[in-house]
């Protein structure tokens, strides 16, 4: 058994178990290494549930096989109303304004690793597991890193990169040393009924039906012209949330007489303003091709890249790590700044963004919290790691958690008995919020767990909402020209192995 997992030693964990093989195995290692495993099946989509494209029956009776097999307990949970309101509205609404969402990031920072970490707690789980192709470990400044999978061609940490460090620290991931064919070659091994099982592919509450059917139910049609990169009219749209940058199929213009032998066309642009869809002949096109990008919705694992330094940097999943840098200034991840007892500090973070601030207690605290991840993750502490520029927040009935930054001010802060912290078991407290917003505290940054912070001005505002205009944004460039950026997907920055953290692409400012 490759040791990605750290030993169980009889404690409890729940594993999301989906149905499918990589959960499975999962399941199957945890055991193996002393872990007392229970399945959790999620229910996370309702609509139509039934229907040939998306029904979660069968999964959960692969699920509920896989149990037998392993001699787990399984249980079941329905999200299906968080998920709607935490994930679909948001994807709804990128769409209505024009961007291109990515639901799966958004799924593992409010479901898979919130709402279902939650659950797994209040069950009497010290961790969570999942079946995704990426890893973790201890850094040198004592805070998880998140690293990519074994299997580059499965690796999955591009949707994992909006996690935090209280996310990170309660999971394991058990098939982060492992490829697809060894995963499967246990499957068959042990038995497993879902040992051949098909990967699920695509949305998955879209399934495997026509996107565009499926989207038309939910946003209404505002049909207007599709015009060339002359401005020429050359057909008609149906509404611009059914189309994509670099879409090539399903553009409804490849019958024109003028088109014969000629190259295919792409989409090349939106503009909401006029309605208009721009569209342009070849691969290779200068409107598909861009050497910079600016983000938003910015989160960090731990510290912030460093401006001008090179990065990989994945601007969609399947792709290679392209070459670019940052410019200008950089919003600062967690501890970019220095503590000192009693108030924290951080770089403002914007309208929209409320920011939680807590107490901060001393080095020794800190040491104590970088000894306890270590163990958990069945790893030593790393020389140097003894709380430097990391301070505490003290909460009822857990002891000491890390937090960096309180969201652009400077203040003392306290505990806040019982007050409920979204992403925390009840009774685990939360910083007070800060002047100007209600926001629940992350525990590790500091800053408003994602999809949960209100601004001053009233309004939600969480990772890939298009309503947040507010909060800082980065420009990143590119050594090379990249082909098709497309706002509202996200872009990932790795230094190696270890992914820092990202944005949500929100433009494109110039052409390559």
């Amino acid at each position: 058994m490759k040791r990605t997992i750290p030993d169980g030693e009889g404690r409890q964990i729940v594993v999301g178990l989906s149905g499918g093989v990589d959960s499975a195995v999962s399941a199957w290692l945890l055991k193996e290494a002393g872990w007392q495993v229970t399945g959790l099946f999620m229910k996370n989509w309702e609509d139509d549930d039934d229907s040939e494209y998306c029904s979660s029956r069968q999964d959960w009776l692969d699920a509920a096989s896989v149990a037998d097999v392993i001699g787990i307990d399984l249980e079941a949970v329905n999200f299906a109303a968080d998920y709607r309101e935490r994930v679909f509205r948001l994807f709804l609404e990128a769409y209505e304004a024009g961007l291109t969402p990515n639901p799966d990031v958004l799924c593992n920072a409010e479901i898979k690793f919130k709402a279902f970490l939650d659950h797994a707690l209040k069950l009497g789980a010290e961790r969570i597991a999942t079946g995704h192709y990426a890893g973790s470990r201890v850094g040198p400044d004592g805070r998880v890193q998140l690293l990519r999978g074994a299997d580059r061609n499965k690796d999955q940490s591009y949707f994992l990169h909006r996690l935090n460090q209280y996310q990170l620290s309660s999971v394991v991931f058990p098939l982060a040393g492992y490829t697809k064919p060894e995963v499967r070659e246990i499957a068959t091994r042990i038995g497993l009924p879902n040992a051949t099982k098909k990967d699920s592919t695509g949305i998955c509450f879209i399934g495997e039906r026509p996107f565009r059917e499926f989207l038309s139910r939910y946003l209404p049609t505002q049909p207007g012209p599709i015009v060339d990169d002359r401005g020429v009219q050359v057909g008609e749209h149906v509404g611009l949330s059914f189309y994509t940058l670099g879409q090539r199929k399903g553009i409804g213009i490849g019958g024109r007489r003028d088109n014969a032998g000629g190259e295919p066309w792409f989409v090349a642009g939106k503009d909401l303003a006029t309605n208009t869809l721009t569209v342009v002949r070849g691969h290779d096109h200068p409107l598909l091709l861009t050497r910079e990008l600016v983000g938003r919705d910015v989160h960090w694992i731990g510290d912030a890249p460093i401006t001008g330094k090179h990065y990989g940097i994945k601007a969609r999943y399947r792709q290679e790590d392209a070459d670019g840098w940052l410019e200008g200034d950089v919003p600062r991840g967690c501890a970019a700044d220095g503590f000192r007892p009693g108030a924290a500090r951080g770089r403002g973070m914007g309208a929209g963004i409320g920011m939680g601030q807590g107490s901060v207690v001393g080095q020794d605290d800190a040491s104590a919290i970088a000894r306890e991840v270590a163990a958990s993750l069945g790893v030593p502490v790393p020389t140097g790691a003894a709380g430097q520029n990391t301070g505490a927040v003290r909460g009822p009935s857990w002891g000491d958690v890390p937090v960096c930054g309180a969201g652009g001010m400077t203040g003392a802060g306290w505990p806040a008995a019982g007050m409920p912290v979204a992403g925390m078991p009840p009774g685990r407290g939360a910083g007070v919020p800060s002047a100007g917003g209600v926001g629940t505290q992350d525990p590790v940054t500091g800053g408003s767990w994602p999809g949960t912070s209100h601004g001053a001005a009233g309004g939600a505002s969480r990772p890939g909402d298009p309503a947040a205009s507010g909060g800082p944004r980065i420009q990143v460039h590119f050594s090379s020209p990249q082909w098709a950026v497309t706002p509202g997907q996200s872009a990932v920055f790795y230094d190696g192995e270890v992914c820092l953290g990202g944005c949500i692409i929100d433009r494109k400012p110039a052409r390559a």
